[in-house]
């Protein structure tokens, strides 16, 4: 363990998962895993720079692509959401602020490449397991009735012939005058990116991530299995207060191996919002305290191996 100003950050190798998962003490909210942009297919570009902020309110990234081949490369560009769960959303909070810019763009995402704003495409699935149904859901290609009725009790949204019609279908749970959705909803963002032959592309992109909560931060403390997940240490425990709460916030970083090679310049920033928060997480480099409230890790030819999972006490 390694004191880091008044507060403690302890580094540890543990397994990271790649998915949302689910809080495990009763009184909080789940976090949702979002990370950054990804290539649909692997293309010879490479990764020069990634500049990566996280905090419990935003994320921040700057990518730096280029393309050393004498042609020009083009791809099509992906920021895929955390799916959302409708079935759990209907019976409990996914996390405490869903959704943020309305029920498409829940998380605010903006992006820009080289300075200019991107006008993205947005594409959204509603599937059972893996079983796509976004057909029977919105017969009528009405792509925003996939998630809107699902969002609040659909008995209160639906005419009774739609809602007997889903439900014909193996599509509800509940009964009549409180049914409510069985799929989860996959949604991303894209567009069509070209990188020109020895040039470089920045891309930029932003979004407010689901974080999840706890209402009892002594309570998440005491849990082994949160314990482990966070290597959470004695340090940090000796500091919750009392009702206090507890702050998750995920980033999937080691899935984002679609471009050639190492990223040639990696730096990553990880805010606590306030100087008196305590911040854990479970990682294997040399965090700096940078500030009251940040620390940060830079690498050169780093390739990403785990995700982040981070822990803010406040």
């Amino acid at each position: 363990m390694r004191i880091v100003g008044t507060r403690f950050v302890r580094f540890l190798f543990v397994i990271l998962i790649i998915a949302a998962d689910p809080a495990i003490a009763d009184d909080g909210a789940a976090s949702l895993a979002a990370g950054g942009i990804v290539f649909t297919n692997r293309i010879a570009v490479r990764m020069g720079n990634e500049d990566l902020y996280i905090s419990p309110e935003l994320v921040r990234v700057r990518f730096e692509f280029a393309n050393d081949t004498p042609n020009d490369i083009e791809t099509i560009v992906a920021f895929p959401l955390p799916d959302i769960d409708l079935a759990d959303e209907y019976a409990s909070m996914v996390g405490p602020n869903l959704p943020q810019n309305g029920p498409v763009n829940f998380m605010n995402f903006r992006a820009t490449v080289d300075g200019r704003p991107i006008v993205f495409r947005t594409e959204r699935r509603a599937l059972i397991a893996e079983r796509d149904v976004t057909s029977l859901v919105a017969p009528n290609g009405s792509q925003a009735d996939v998630l809107t009725v699902g969002l609040g009790v659909l008995s209160n949204t639906l005419p009774p012939g739609e809602l007997a019609r889903l439900n014909h279908a193996g599509l509800l749970v509940g009964n009549t005058g409180n049914f409510g959705p069985k799929w989860h909803v996959r949604t991303r963002f894209f567009w069509s990116q070209r990188f020109p032959a020895h040039q470089r592309v920045v891309i930029e992109h932003s979004y407010k991530p689901v974080t999840g909560t706890w209402n009892s931060a002594d309570a998440v403390v005491a849990d082994s299995k949160l314990d482990a997940r966070f290597c959470i240490g004695s340090g940090v425990k000796a500091l919750v207060f009392k009702d206090s709460d507890a702050l998750e916030t995920d980033y999937i970083l080691k899935t984002a191996k679609t471009w050639n090679g190492p990223i040639g310049h990696f730096h990553l920033t990880l805010d606590k919002l306030k100087a008196l928060n305590s911040l854990s997480l479970c990682w294997d480099g040399e965090l700096h305290r940078t500030s009251l409230t940040t620390f940060e890790f830079t690498q050169d030819n780093f390739v990403p191996t785990r995700d982040i999972q981070m822990l803010v006490l406040q």
